[in-house]
């Protein structure tokens, strides 16, 4: 019998994204989380000015937050 895993590779990022989000960083994993309840609230229908008031950052910068993200992962945050 044969097992078949995913790549290595795989593994190593799905372990280093756990450091990261559970590691020193609370301002980062904060932002994080911050930065999801803000999409959450916009997939329900809010704008994203509503969104934005409603978890407590301004708009700029819940958009700031989101490209570094999109750059970065949450080492960016």
């Amino acid at each position: 019998m044969r097992v078949v895993g995913l790549p290595r590779s795989v593994y190593q990022a799905a372990r280093l994204a756990d450091t990261l989000v559970a590691g020193d960083s609370g301002r980062a994993r904060d932002r994080w989380r911050t930065l999801q309840l803000w999409q959450r609230f916009q997939v329900l229908g809010l704008s994203a000015q509503a969104a934005a008031a409603e978890v407590g950052v301004s708009r700029a910068t819940l958009f700031r937050w989101a490209r570094r993200h999109r750059e970065a992962g949450i080492t960016g945050l």
